[in-house]
C-alpha cells in the first residue's frame, strides 16, 4: 500500500507541469486551471495525511530508509506546489485586471478609430472643396490674363487717342486765337449765366406761387363750407325766431281783449292766450329703469304717469342756456316737427375732446345729436319731461 502511494504521489506532482499560466488564456480558463491545481493539492495533502497517520514501516528501527526518503521528497514537493498555486492565484487576479483594462482600452480605441474615420471623411471633403477652389482660381487667373491683355490693348489705344486729342487741342487753340470777337463771346456767356440765374429764381417763385394757390384753394373750400354752415345757422335761427314769436308773443287782439284800463287801474279779464306751447323752466331727466331704456312711446307714457308731459327742444335749449350740460341722449318733442319725436341732448360748456358732441364751440347753449324719429321706433334713450302743462 505504501509503495502504491509513493508511485501515485510523483504522478500527481508531475501533473503540475500542465498548469502553466498562459497570458493569452481567458480568466475563465485560468480559474479552471486553478481549481484543477487545488484539487491536485488537496489529493496530495490527503495522501500525506494517510501516510503520516498509518503505521510507517520506514520509521520503525530504520527498516525502510528508501520510503522515508521518498516521503520527505513528496512533502517537499507538496510545499513547493502549494507556494506555486498561491503565486498562480495572484497571477490570475493580475491577469484578470489586465484583461479588463485591455477591454477598456480596446473600447476607447474603437471610439478613437470612429472619430478618426469621421475626421478623414471631413478632410477628404475639404480636400475636394479645395481642389474645386483651386480649379476656380485657375479659371479666374486665365480670365484675368485675358482682361490684362485687353486692358493693355486699350491702354495702347488710349495713348494714341491722347496724342490725337492733344493735336486737336492745339488746333482749337489756334482757331480761337483767330476769332476777332472774343469779347462778344464773353459777354454772351455772362448774359447766359445771368439768364440761367433768372430762370432759377422764376422757378422758385413759381413753386412758391403754386403752394400759395393750393393754400388759397383750401381756404376757399373752408370758406365755402363755413358759408354753407352759416346759411344753415341763419335758416335755423329764422325758424327759431318764428317759433319764439309764435310761442312767446301773444297776438295784440288777445292782449287788448284780456287787459283794459279803469282810470288808473289795469284790469285783466279772462286769461292771456300765448299760443299752443308754453315753455317751462323745470326739466326733469328720467329713464325707464336704467340709462338708455326708454323708447319714444315709453317716454311719453312715463311723463304722463308722473303728471308731466314730454319736454320740447326749446325747453331743453333754454335749460342749456343756464350754463348746464346733460351728455346723454333723451327723447323730446319739437313744434317744428309735430308728427315725430326727436332725440338729442342739451350742452353748454366748450368741449375740447370728442365724446359729448361738437368740440371747440365755446361756451354756448346748443342741442347735440338732434334728429327726428318715428313714434314706433325701438331705439332706447333717456326721457325728457316737463312739469309745466
Amino acid at each position: 500500500m505504501y509503495r502504491s502511494l509513493l508511485i501515485v504521489l510523483p504522478l500527481l506532482i508531475a501533473c503540475r507541469g500542465d498548469a502553466v499560466i498562459n497570458g493569452d488564456e481567458s480568466v475563465a480558463e485560468l480559474q479552471a486551471e486553478v481549481e484543477a491545481l487545488g484539487e491536485q493539492v488537496a489529493a496530495l495533502q490527503a495522501a500525506v495525511e494517510v501516510l503520516e497517520s498509518a503505521e510507517n514501516p520506514g520509521s520503525v528501527g530504520g527498516e525502510n530508509p528508501e520510503f522515508d526518503s521518498r516521503l520527505e521528497g513528496v512533502e517537499s514537493q507538496l510545499a513547493v506546489q502549494s507556494e506555486e498555486v498561491a503565486e498562480n492565484t495572484s497571477d490570475i487576479a493580475d491577469n484578470a485586471v489586465s484583461i479588463a483594462n485591455a477591454a477598456d482600452a480596446a473600447e476607447s480605441n474603437a471610439s478613437g478609430i470612429a472619430t478618426n474615420a469621421s475626421g478623414i471623411a471631413t478632410n477628404a471633403s475639404g480636400i475636394a472643396t479645395n481642389a474645386s477652389g483651386i480649379a476656380t482660381n485657375a479659371s479666374g487667373i486665365t480670365t484675368n490674363a485675358v482682361s490684362i491683355a485687353s486692358a493693355t490693348s486699350a491702354a495702347v489705344s488710349n495713348t494714341a487717342d491722347i496724342a490725337t486729342n492733344t493735336s486737336g487741342i492745339a488746333t482749337n487753340a489756334a482757331d480761337i486765337a483767330d476769332i476777332a470777337d472774343i469779347a462778344d463771346i464773353t459777354v454772351t456767356i455772362a448774359s447766359a449765366a445771368s439768364t440761367a440765374a433768372d430762370i432759377a429764381t422764376n422757378t422758385s417763385d413759381i413753386a412758391t406761387n403754386v403752394l400759395h394757390i393750393a393754400n388759397n384753394a383750401i381756404h376757399i373750400e373752408d370758406n365755402v363750407s363755413e358759408i354753407t354752415d352759416n346759411a344753415t345757422d341763419i335758416t335755423g335761427n329764422a325758424s327759431s325766431l318764428a317759433t319764439i314769436e309764435s310761442d312767446y308773443l301773444p297776438a295784440l287782439s288777445d292782449l287788448f281783449v284780456a287787459i283794459s284800463a279803469d282810470g288808473d287801474d289795469l284790469v285783466v279779464t279772462g286769461s292771456i292766450d300765448v299760443g299752443d306751447h308754453v315753455y317751462g323752466s323745470t326739466l326733469n331727466f328720467r329713464n325707464c329703469g336704467s340709462t338708455y331704456s326708454c323708447t319714444a312711446m315709453a317716454c311719453l307714457a312715463l311723463c304722463q304717469a308722473n303728471g308731466e308731459r314730454m319736454a320740447t327742444t326749446g325747453e331743453a335749449l333754454a335749460w342749456a342756456s343756464k350754463g348746464q350740460n346733460s351728455c346723454a341722449y333723451m327723447w323730446m318733442i319739437d313744434p317744428s316737427s309735430p308728427y315725430n319725436p326727436m332725440r338729442g341732448y342739451p350742452m353748454y360748456s366748450n368741449q375740447t375732446t370728442p365724446g359729448c358732441g361738437s368740440t371747440h364751440t365755446g361756451d354756448v347753449p346748443r342741442l347735440e345729436g338732434l334728429g327726428a324719429a318715428t313714434w314706433d321706433s325701438t331705439s332706447e334713450y333717456n326721457c325728457g319731461c316737463s312739469t309745466l302743462n
